[in-house]
């Protein structure tokens, strides 16, 4: 599920300048962190890239830049013009155990002209 979660913030309306990544949320919200959405400058779209279809690319604004409380996170919550139907979506922690420990990210990597997916391995420490 998250692998079909994962999706690529652009600079562009045509898709091809790939600034960062980000993940799909409940709610129809899009995570992504704070300095993705600070370089994508002033056309932000977001890619679904395992969507074939014209819904796949999608203009983005940004719902939540999260600095309301004490020291900001670094994410940002976007909404994309239409959430593409089949889409899913990560549910939020639901209690304050589920927000750390080990974790692992997934990340696709250009190798030369080819992308490499990968897991990283690590830990959400509470701080």
């Amino acid at each position: 599920m998250i692998e079909e979660s994962l999706v690529y913030i652009c600079a562009d309306a045509a898709g091809k300048k790939h600034i960062g990544c980000g993940v799909t949320v409940e709610g129809g919200l899009i995570a992504t962190c704070r300095h993705v959405w600070r370089d994508v400058g002033l056309t932000p779209h977001v890619q679904f890239p395992r969507i074939n279809s014209s819904e796949a690319l999608q203009p983005l604004t940004l719902v939540d830049d999260c600095q309301d409380v004490g020291a900001p996170p670094d994410c940002v919550l976007l909404r994309p013009a239409l959430m593409p139907k089949g889409i899913p979506q990560v549910p939020l922690a639901i209690k304050d155990s589920l927000e750390t420990g080990e974790a692992q990210c997934r990340a696709q990597l250009l190798r030369g002209s080819k992308r490499q997916e990968v897991s990283i391995p690590g830990r959400i420490d509470e701080a």
